[in-house]
């Protein structure tokens, strides 16, 4: 008749290591992909101010930064912040980004716009974008690692996206 005998602590150590490294990269991979996700999502922010700019365009024959008065309209949590560093075309409005949208619109928060420091991203921190009446650029910025770099992009009235800085640097 034979023994029972159970795992040798060695064996057990092994799995435990494997399991271990299977994590280390199951973590980073998540990670790389819900940075993609998040960076889609201000993509595709950026082009629904685009759509917002061109519209208002076409029926008042000049480009704005009052995202209000544009027809941007926000929802949810996002964590980049989306404006203009301008606040003067056709006249300052208080809403050129949408960190000054919050005490406008329900079911929106900006409570995920903060820095490494946990303060609140502001019109500051956007990458340089302006109004004129004829051309636009409109930017984006958020922290997608809790370093002390933003990740910044920006969008043209030509539909040109540019990634100013790559906060995750790849």
């Amino acid at each position: 008749m034979r023994k029972n005998r159970g795992f040798t602590l060695m064996e057990l150590m092994i799995v435990v290591a494997i399991i271990a490294i299977m994590a280390t990269l199951a973590v980073g991979f998540i990670f790389a992909h819900r940075a993609k996700a998040v960076r889609a999502e201000a993509k595709s922010n950026l082009g629904a101010i685009y759509r917002s700019e061109l519209a208002f365009r076409g029926e008042h024959d000049t480009f704005t930064d009052n995202l209000e008065r544009v027809g941007y309209v926000v929802t949810g949590s996002p964590k980049f912040i989306y404006g203009f560093t301008t606040d003067a075309v056709p006249s300052a409005s208080g809403v050129n980004d949408t960190a000054e949208l919050r005490t406008r619109v329900s079911g929106y928060s900006t409570k995920l716009m903060i820095d490494a420091f946990g303060n609140p991203l502001r019109e500051a921190n956007l990458p340089t974008s302006e109004v004129t009446k004829d051309r636009f650029v409109v930017g984006a910025a958020a922290n997608l690692d809790q370093d002390s770099v933003l990740e910044k992009w920006t969008l043209d009235s030509d539909n040109l996206l540019t990634s100013v800085i790559d906060d995750l640097g790849d």
